[in-house]
Parts: C-alpha cells; structure tokens; sequence
C-alpha cells in the first residue's frame, strides 16, 4: 500500500490506485468514534471537471444509479459528496483483483483457467446483471438499467470468492439526466455487441453479448483477436465473427452451444435474458 495520507473530508485517502479519463481512485479509510475505521474506495472527479456541469451530473447520475442496486455480485456505493469542490463518491472496498488481471497472471504463468472457475465467475457476474436489468424504483417503474461496459476490467474477484460487477459510468438507465445521444458509441469495442459497435439502440442483451466475449476469453486463455488491428476488431464484432471456441480449447459441447448462442450477432438469437443466460451455464 501507499503512504498518501491525504485528508479528504472524514475520509483518508491512502493510495491511488487509478487514474481515468474522467476520476481519480484511491484507497481511503473512514473514520468513526472510539476507533472505528473501515476501508473503502473513493472515486474523485478530476478538479478540471467540477464546473463542467455534464460531467458533474455523469459523475451523480453514477453514484445515484449503483446507490440503488442493492445486491451481493455488484460493488456498493455507500457515499456521494463534495469536499473542497471536489465530487465524489466512496465505494464498497473489494480486495481482490479483476479478471483482465487475472487473466494476465494465468498466461504468464501458461495456466488456463478452469472451465469450471470461469463458469462459475460469469454465473455470479450474471446474477448481477440479471438483479440491475430488472432493478424498479419505488413507484414499480423498470428503471430499464443497460451497463454497456461489461468486460475483464469490470468483473471482480475477491480474495474470499466473491465476484462483483463494478463501474456504472456509462450505464443506460430511464432515469438518467444525462442521456446517450442516437449514434454515439460508448464501451470497449472488444466487448461490445454488433448493435452497440455500430451506433445502433440496444437493449439489455448487449450485455449478455458482452458477458459472453469475456466468457470466451476466460474459457480460451487470451484476449479475441489479439493481434488484429481496432479496425479489424471492431470489423469482426459487428459480424459476431469468433474463432469457434471448440476449436481453441477441448470444451463440453454443451457449454461451447451456449457460448455460441450468447455471441449470436442478431439479438433475438441470443438468450432473453441474464437469468436465463446463467440458468443454462448452471445446468
């Protein structure tokens, strides 16, 4: 850990462990009485966006959005505030390390994954998505949560065996005040489903697709098309065009089926929904 030790309202600020585009993340503690403390994450706006009043609301529009999803397989958001003009929100702390990482170590070490560990973080990763996408306000309303970001980097595992889905940045949801314009691309081009990729509306199975890429990439080893260029890549995924998984790794014929399925290019071939998606991985 680092020695940063900077005071941030009742929060003190440890390391960083992140810089984005849009925030900074550190490692934080906060304070209570006779001694309480508790780690946490918190996520800060960068000073050169607090007066930029679409960023700002972004930034709220995230944190109101998670505070909502109360559920074990998504990262919790237990604060939004200001200090010192600064935006931020404070986080569930998960010690552990997210799959892109993961997935690093195991090929630097030329250890595959488990087929029954990557089946088993996509299920709990599905149940997730499965609890945002039906997620209601208080009035019975859906609230029509899309995450639009599902990839390596977003799905965590904990040290204890928890899986966690994190960042809602970008979601799409009814209730947001900042709205995605028609046409307008947001996500990582290697996960995004052929909808999405070509500025197209999608609908809640553009994370279903996603969650199927990195179910591919857990189950094969390594990134898809690796060594193509962005043009490519982006080329192959409006397509759906993968390498069959069967052809890569000796997998159950059944599981190779069901990732086919969730990777088919028109959503009304992939599966209805993440319930459904994770329901036939259990089986």
């Amino acid at each position: 850990m680092g020695i940063l030790l900077e005071k941030f309202g009742k929060y003190t600020l440890v390391d960083r462990l992140a810089v984005g585009g849009m925030a900074e993340v550190y490692l934080a503690t906060v304070h209570g009485e006779a001694g309480f403390t508790k780690p946490v994450v918190i996520k800060r706006l960068h000073d050169r966006y607090n007066e930029d009043e679409g960023l700002v609301q972004m930034f709220v529009d995230e944190a109101r959005l998670t505070a909502q999803l109360m559920h074990s397989n998504i990262c919790q958001v237990h604060d939004l505030g200001l200090v010192d003009e600064a935006f931020f929100m404070a986080m569930e702390f998960i010690a552990g390390e997210d799959l892109r990482t993961l997935q690093d170590y195991s090929n630097r070490q030329r250890v595959a994954m488990p087929v029954e560990a990557a089946v088993f973080i996509m299920c709990e990763a599905l149940a997730g998505l499965d609890y945002a996408h039906r997620k209601e306000d208080s009035d019975g309303n859906q609230l029509n949560i899309i995450h639009r970001d599902i990839s390596p980097q977003n799905i965590l595992v904990s040290y204890e065996g928890e899986i966690k889905v994190i960042d809602f940045g970008i979601a799409k949801a009814r209730t947001r005040a900042v709205q995605t314009q028609a046409g307008v691309i947001k996500g990582k081009f290697r996960y995004m489903s052929p909808e999405q990729a070509s500025g197209l509306p999608v609908d809640h199975r553009t994370d279903l697709f996603a969650a199927a890429v990195v179910l591919y990439e857990l189950l094969t080893g390594r990134p898809h098309s690796l060594d193509l260029p962005d043009t490519e890549i982006i080329h192959r995924i409006r397509e759906a065009k993968f390498i069959p998984l069967g052809k890569q790794r000796k997998v159950p014929s059944r599981l190779e089926k069901i990732v086919n399925k969730a990777l088919s290019r028109k959503p009304d071939e992939r599966f209805d929904t993440a319930a459904d998606f994770r329901s036939d991985l259990l089986d």
